[in-house]
């Protein structure tokens, strides 16, 4: 595909005094500086006995010296694996285990769980690379300072290698092939991601919300760095600091999830309307599903820039911009450009059009398929010839664009009828008193299981029988009988991930355990 896209290498070469990274109240990286010491990583890398096909594992808060770590595994043919600063010692050991980590790249804010985490795994202390605050005295500085800051003679393109959420089980292992291709030139055959939502080259500013372990934010950071936009990193998530950021820097483009649109949308009207957004030109969105009233907020308040991508960790399959959208509410759009998709019954059939299957989706060409590392079983399962499923069910419409029903491993199956929670969250979130909610399905002994609702109230609204009763009157008007909860409890926080996801694996089994012990 043909794009202007110039590559983070190139254009920090060209415009090294520009600014990279603006890290607020902490201070500034130009990209002449993130190159040098991206050149310098690789060179240390190939000298620690690095080569093509190993691993590095990061974990480090969001901050400017990621890029530099990144674009060095990116032109060293390396997988560069992101480590969720959440985890707990067992499962960081897990990931460095699985991951067959060389090197970790690792925060001083996060000894302690590093060292409770290497006492239960075989990873060594002495791989471990650590940073602080104090750049110039820590020992990833140390490190750097022995190498030449040119560009490497072989540059193999890397790979990100990402663990999913685990809101279903334990995390997995998402390793793409590595590319045949430059790093530059794999760039520029991901062209597509920015080219839809209108970036130009060399002129942009791209605000950071959410974590960059997680694939979204890191993604869309890394190719708005390649497009040599400047990155502002947000720090600890505020809905009224991400306006005042986007003012301040004057953001073209961000990227968020559904959460952080409806706690922008919940600040009172009078502090929202303080900020000039003017300069927005693009909102993408994904990672989890958008309520439509919330999406239909959003567009109404900013105008046609909000746009919408469907996939994950494994590959982006859909895109959609506002006035698609506003044509097909719900929609996540067709495919992406140079992508595909079908979707399925369990024979591995294309159901007919309208009619809810497992969605499968082929990635552009050349570029190969993901697979989940170390478990041929899981991998093989989640394909189809060049097709490849992440576990959600839905189905396409007459043009075929792509609606959402629910994730696969959701589905609750009452009487032998299949129920979709998403679709029940979706209606219930109209409702006024409800900020947000969680739908499962618990063991019924006559049914199979029953429909249960979890929600939390919108801070004006109490809990009571009352209440209760009006939700029910207002699924009874929204919702087939089969679907409605058969209970409704009311809790301070649901368990979300921070990238929007639902926990419901741990919700449900608390209400299990519950169950158990009565």
């Amino acid at each position: 595909m043909k794009t202007e896209l110039p590559g983070f290498w190139q254009y920090a070469e060209q415009n090294p005094k520009k600014i990279a990274v603006v890290e607020p109240g902490i201070g500034e990286r130009t990209f002449g500086e993130l190159l040098s010491n991206c050149n310098r990583l690789s060179h240390a890398l190939r000298d620690r006995g690095l080569s093509r096909g190993d691993a590095i594992g990061v974990m480090l808060p969001n901050c400017a010296t990621i890029f530099e770590i990144y674009f060095a595994a990116m032109q060293s043919g390396v997988y560069y694996t992101a480590i969720n600063h959440y985890l707990a010692p067992p499962e960081i050991a897990y990931v460095l285990e699985n991951s067959e980590a060389k090197l970790l790249f690792i925060h001083e804010q996060y000894r302690a769980q590093i060292e409770a985490a290497l006492g239960k795994s075989d990873f060594e202390a002495g791989n471990c690379i650590w940073l602080s605050d104090d750049t110039a005295k820590c020992g990833y500085s140390a490190l750097l300072s022995d190498y030449p800051d040119h560009l490497p003679e072989t540059r193999p393109a890397g790979q990100t290698m990402l663990y999913s959420s685990g809101t279903s089980g334990r995390p997995k292992g998402i390793r793409p092939p590595l590319p045949e291709l430059p790093p530059d030139d794999y760039m520029i055959a991901r062209g597509w991601m920015v080219e839809q939502f209108g970036f130009r080259v060399g002129d942009g500013t791209h605000l950071l919300n959410g974590p960059m372990h997680h694939s979204g934010p890191l993604s869309y950071a890394a190719v708005s760095m390649h497009f040599g936009h400047t990155i502002v990193i947000t720090g600890k998530w505020d809905a009224e600091n991400a306006l005042r950021f986007i003012e301040r820097y004057k953001v073209s483009t961000t990227f968020m999830v559904p959460t952080m649109f409806s706690r922008i949308l919940a600040l009172p009207q009078d502090i929202r309307s303080q900020y000039d957004l003017g300069s927005l030109e693009a909102v993408i969105h994904a990672a989890a599903p958008c309520p439509v009233p919330v999406k239909q907020a959003m567009i109404e308040w900013l105008g046609p820039i909000i746009y919408e991508t469907y996939g994950g960790t494994e590959g982006a399959g859909t895109s959609c911009n506002s006035e698609q959208w506003l044509k097909k509410p719900g929609t996540v759009g067709p495919p992406a450009p140079g992508m595909s998709l079908k979707v399925l019954d369990d024979d591995g059939n294309e159901v007919p059009t309208g009619e809810v299957g497992l969605v499968y989706l082929a990635s552009t060409p050349g570029l190969g398929l993901p697979s989940y590392f170390k478990d041929e079983e899981k991998t093989t399962a989640s394909r189809r010839d060049e097709f490849y499923t992440i576990g959600d069910m839905g189905r396409v419409d007459e043009n075929g664009w792509l609606f959402l029903v629910d994730r696969q491993s959701d589905m609750i199956i009452s009487g032998g009828v299949n129920i979709y929670p998403a679709e029940i969250e979706q209606a219930l979130v109209q409702h006024a008193a409800i900020e947000d909610v969680a739908v499962i399905g618990l063991p019924n002994e006559e049914w199979g299981e029953e429909v249960k609702a979890v929600i939390k109230l919108g801070a004006e609204y109490q809990a009571s029988d009352e209440l209760t009763e009006d939700i029910k009157a207002f699924c009874a008007a929204n919702l087939a009988k089969y679907k409605h909860p058969r209970s409704i409890d009311y809790i301070d926080e649901l368990p979300r991930a921070d990238n929007g996801k639902f926990y419901k694996r741990r919700l449900k089994e608390q209400y299990l355990a519950a169950k158990t012990a009565s």
